[in-house]
């Protein structure tokens, strides 16, 4: 447990033996309400423990978790993290590929060997920081499991697109799911799928997806890879909506981006997307000793403390700062409700399996269901 004097303690309250603990995500800016960001940590710190009471580290030390909004925007989340590593003992990424790298290569947070954990997304400068850790699969570890999951569901021998944010944040999971399609055959508008035909680059924030809609009409493609703004799925969706959606976690598979494709009407729309997290019946019969959830967002956020309480059991000694890296970058943690994750003194890229989470419509909303479990 702490020590005082032992170490950083940054974050660590010895007179009330509190820990506190920041949650960064798109509660604004993402097209979708994202309240849930704020409610899963106390959730599981404050409402998960004996008779839902709080839940203790070491039998005696809470855990107080607050949220912040990175308002969707690298940029307003790089100034959350860099103020909460003054306060907070670590900080966990829940989504946002820009978001979470902008957190993640924070000389703030590196100086100041502030533990970062958050959901897998790019790898791209990532894989050398010290004190960052993706708990889970990265876009480019998850791309072969995108096509396994195609080969079992019965739409990898259709056409594909690839529509993805054009951006350098993007390009493994893009070159990834590319080089997996042609190694696997898979067909494009002409022919196999060739990737300077059959991937079409979008803007960040484009303002609509008529022209996108467009292009995946003249292809006559049946199946498409979407990695990008929520806001721009949905209107993608209902665009062109007779396709197969599919692709990685974590922006997608989850509830409020199925109703989002649902809303406008998309009628036979159906997606298969890998995630972190499994739907929440399937997320609230894991988490044993959990209260009920309110969606699939605070499972999954629940399932990040669920992770972090596991990584800080691993430290053998004093808690602080960098006993906790030292720690799990040497292990991992067992899971719950998240796959269990493997750093092993390797990697900064942890992850080791995703639920496939298909999504459907029923009229104007979304429903999630989990239909398989894929380990890397």
């Amino acid at each position: 447990m702490p020590v005082k004097g032992q170490g950083n303690t940054t974050g660590i309250d010895f007179a009330s033996k509190t820990i506190t603990v920041v949650v960064h995500g798109p509660l604004t800016g993402a097209g979708v309400p994202q309240e849930s960001f704020r409610t899963g940590g106390p959730k599981y710190w404050e409402q998960s423990g004996p008779n839902n009471g709080p839940r203790l580290l070491w039998g005696e030390w809470k855990v107080k978790v607050v949220a912040v909004d990175d308002k969707y925007n690298a940029q307003d989340a790089l100034r959350a993290c860099n103020s909460a590593a003054k306060s907070a003992f670590a900080i966990f990424g829940g989504a946002g590929t820009d978001q979470i790298q902008a957190c993640a290569q924070s000389q703030v947070l590196r100086r100041a060997n502030v533990p970062y954990v958050s959901s897998g997304v790019t790898e791209s400068g990532l894989g050398n920081l010290p004190n960052y850790f993706a708990g889970s699969l990265t876009y480019k570890q998850q791309s072969p499991l995108v096509i396994r999951a195609a080969k079992e569901k019965g739409y990898l021998n259709k056409k594909w697109a690839v529509v993805i944010t054009g951006t350098p944040n993007f390009a493994d999971a893009r070159d990834s799911i590319a080089a997996e399609l042609v190694k696997n055959g898979a067909l494009g508008r002409s022919g196999k799928f060739n990737p300077d035909n059959d991937i079409i680059l979008t803007e960040k924030a484009p303002r609509d997806c008529l022209t996108v809609g467009n292009q995946l009409r003249s292809g006559g493609y049946e199946t498409v890879y979407f990695l990008g703004q929520p806001l721009f799925f949905g209107q993608c969706v209902n665009q062109y909506p007779t396709a197969t959606y599919t692709g990685p976690g974590p922006s997608f598979g989850i509830q409020s981006v199925a109703d989002l494709a649902c809303r406008g009407g998309a009628g036979g729309f159906k997606g298969f997307y890998l995630h972190p997290s499994p739907d929440k019946a399937t997320a609230q019969a894991a988490a044993k000793g959990a209260p009920t959830f309110t969606d699939d967002i605070e499972a999954g956020i629940w399932g990040g403390m669920q992770q972090l309480e596991q990584a800080f059991n691993l430290i053998k000694g004093p808690v602080n700062r960098e006993s906790f890296i030292s720690s799990l970058a040497a292990a991992g943690t067992p899971g719950g409700v998240l796959q269990p994750s493997v750093f092993g003194g390797k990697t900064r890229f942890g992850g080791t399996g995703a639920f496939l989470n298909q999504i459907t419509c029923s009229g104007t909303n979304g429903v999630i269901k989990t239909v398989a479990t894929y380990k890397k």
